[in-house]
């Protein structure tokens, strides 16, 4: 309802469908059924999307709720009930957030030493946990009205996809990390030694479910400066390159990734897919179809992003479990990294022109 309409106003229209005219003559079965029909709906939508009602909106459900009581069943109003103060606990935490988490658009490094402690010293299948376990904190809490109207997309509608541009910006920022990682090594053996951990890592974020992060890391050794750090990919391992070139053919684009949808579909939970290719999707949708047809709201569209985004809401009910490992839950928390710029310069001292 969120793509044409506000809490406010639909709330307006169910209390309207409830007190329902006298001069309609209506049986007091039919006034029965569709008062039922409404309160049904109040709950699932409370239970549901607790966070759309603010305090003035609760309060306009209780008064709805008092007069259903006083014709209707007691414990359908005391379920209603329920789901009101759960409501406003879920809105109390909202408003008073842990200040001691990190806020991940903040905290973007610029180091010019390497990382202490050292990445390394953890082995690839920690690593990958503690990246799932970050991801999934960030890709939980995007909301699916985040998508409306790719508001993403546009400088003036942004700030409606605070969540959503987390994860970008953890996304973008994943693969400068990686990059730096790799040119911070100034003997061939460490950039191979680097590279090669990056790839056995991807692997088991992809064993792991975790196909955002996948991609990322790609996207990190495919940058401009490791790219063309042509000694360091000539000194890698056979298989390396064969793990590498199995998961950039995961990952490729061809049938609108049709290998990376196909295994995403059948991966087991939890999981966390590619955002990029959603968001694809839904500029595709957007731009394809009007959102009002013949003066109506064009409900075939809200029906097709209804479908992609209910696969996104299916994933974030099954989060990643791994306890927190400290410091490295925190390094590939903040993933400190260095601009594009930078890197390229260091690529150069690694393997000049």
């Amino acid at each position: 309802y969120k793509s044409f309409t506000s809490a406010r106003v639909l709330l307006k229209k169910l209390v309207e469908r409830f007190h329902i005219p006298p001069h309609l003559q209506l049986s007091p079965a039919s006034v029965t059924r569709i008062q039922l029909r409404v309160a049904a709906i109040l709950k699932t939508w409370l239970t549901l999307y607790a966070t759309d009602f603010t305090e003035p909106l609760l309060q306009t459900v209780e008064k709805l709720t008092n007069a259903f009581e006083k014709s209707h069943s007691k414990a359908v109003a005391d379920s209603i009930r329920n789901a009101i103060g759960k409501a406003r606990i879920a809105n109390e935490r909202i408003a008073q957030p842990d200040l001691r988490a990190h806020d991940p658009l903040t905290l973007i490094g610029s180091f010019r030493e390497p990382i202490s402690p050292p990445l390394f010293s953890y082995s690839d299948e920690e690593i990958a946990r503690q990246i799932c376990l970050v991801d999934s904190q960030v890709f939980s809490a995007i909301n699916a009205s985040e998508f409306f109207h790719c508001a993403w997309s546009n400088k003036e509608t942004a700030h409606r996809s605070p969540n959503l541009r987390k994860m970008t910006a953890r996304f973008n920022r994943l693969g400068y990390w990686v990059s730096m990682h790799i040119v911070l090594q100034d003997r061939l053996r460490l950039r191979t030694v680097a590279v090669a951990r990056f790839v056995q890592i991807a692997k088991c974020l992809r064993s792991m479910g975790n196909y955002n992060s996948v991609m990322g890391i790609l996207a990190g050794l495919g940058t401009s400066a490791i790219h063309r750090l042509k000694h360091t990919w000539e000194a890698l391992d056979q298989s390396v390159r064969q793990d590498f070139e199995e998961l950039r053919d995961l990952m490729k684009t061809e049938r609108s990734y049709g290998d990376y949808r196909q295994e995403l579909q059948q991966a087991p939970p939890p999981k966390i897919p590619y955002m990029g290719v959603y968001m694809s999707d839904l500029v595709f949708l957007e731009d394809g179809n009007e959102d009002v047809l013949d003066d109506q709201i064009n409900f075939h569209k809200r029906s097709l992003m209804w479908k992609t985004l209910q696969e996104i809401i299916l994933f974030q009910s099954t989060p990643y479990r791994y306890p927190a490992l400290e410091p490295l839950c925190t390094i590939v928390q903040t993933t400190p990294s260095l601009p594009e710029r930078d890197l390229y310069a260091l690529s150069l001292l690694c393997e000049p022109r």
